[in-house]
Order: C-alpha cells, then structure tokens, then sequence
C-alpha cells in the first residue's frame, strides 16, 4: 500500500503479538538498505544479525564469514598488485568482463586461501548459506520473525523474481523469493512483509506456505 497506510504500524502489532508468544523478533526496514543489488542483500542479513544478537540469538557462523569478508576486502584495499579497485569485487566476481574475471581469478588465488577466495568470488552465496544454518541453529529452541518493512530495491529495477538470468548481480526482492523457495527453512521461523506495490506474480506460488 501507498506510504502512511499504516504498514509499519501492522507490522510492529505482528511483532508485538509474535513477542506474547515466545518469538524472538527483527525487522529490516529502507532505512538499513543504502546500497543496490548484491551490496543490499548483505547490509539486509546483516541488520538481521546485529539484531537478533542485541536479543540474545547471535549468527555466530554467518557474523565470523562476514568479519571473514571485510577482513579480505581490506586487504585488497591495501595491495597495490590488486588488479582493481575493492569495489570491484562488492557482490563478487561478475561474468561481464573476460579479462577481469581472469585478473581477479589468479589474484585471488595467489593471495588467499581457497575458502576465502571462494567467498570473495560469492559472498551472497557463502554469507547467505551461514545466515539460513544459524537462524535454523537457532530455530530449534527459540521460534523466530523477520520482518521486512518498505521492502523495496534502492537503485535500480528488479528482474521478475524466479527468472533465470545469466547475470547473477540480484535484487532484495529476488534473493527474498529465493531464500524462502529454496532456503528449506524450519518451521520455527516466519516471515512479514510490508512493501508499497504488489509482490511479482512468482510470489503467489508461496500463498499456501
């Protein structure tokens, strides 16, 4: 719905009522996402993170890769036989650029360990499989809610979420409808969102989950 219809308000009751019933709660809001694409997908896992830590529920493995990441990410800032710039590297290696590709390759390898070279190549993928193992970790003892409020992509269009792609570079919305298609998720952890215009059609094969 259009903006002051009242959906963070709806929100923060599902939160309320979710609380009266032993979840432990967080919600990821516009304000937390600054970057477009791949670089939104992690500032969005990690708010989560930051705030179901201050509950008491932290993502220890995902919070270790991620320390893991900025850690690597510094020190190709650093490296002056870095074949770019860090940034290049935000959301991983991309397809698009044949000799970049090769460049990033041979310098990752040469300068990092397979693990930490993997990572940088996919840190969605890696960041995104520790961040489903923790919170099902978790789900085991506590039943958990992540709310997602104004759920809109900054910068940029979203490609129709469910559609193949060559480039892997995705959206919030996209890696959303991903992670609850295919996150195999316990039962324990429920999902709310609020967003100002309709979810793609791929999402209504999710309306009796």
């Amino acid at each position: 719905g259009p903006p002051g219809i009242g959906k963070s308000a709806l929100l923060a009751q599902y939160r309320s009522i979710a609380g009266e019933h032993g979840f432990i709660t967080a919600t990821v809001d516009r304000g937390d996402i600054h970057l477009p694409q791949e670089f939104g997908i992690v500032q969005a896992m990690l708010a989560v993170a930051k705030r179901l830590s201050a509950a008491g529920v932290p993502l220890t493995t995902f919070s270790e890769v991620y320390r893991e990441y900025t850690a690597a990410l510094r020190k190709i800032a650093q490296d002056s036989d870095a074949p770019a710039h860090a940034w290049d590297l935000f959301g991983g290696v991309t397809d698009e650029d044949a000799w970049a590709v090769r460049a990033w390759d041979e310098y990752l390898i040469k300068t990092f360990p397979m693990r930490r070279s993997s990572l940088l190549r996919d840190p969605v993928g890696a960041l995104t499989e520790r961040f489903v193992q923790d919170l099902n970790a978790w789900a085991t003892v506590r039943r958990i809610l992540l709310c997602f409020d104004d759920w809109q992509q900054p910068g940029g269009e979203c490609r129709r979420a469910g559609e193949g792609s060559a480039d892997r570079r995705r959206c919030l919305q996209d890696w959303l409808y991903d992670l609850l298609s295919h996150g195999e998720f316990s039962t324990n952890i429920w999902f709310a969102m609020a967003s100002r215009d309709p979810m793609p059609d791929a999402w209504s094969a999710l309306s009796s989950v």
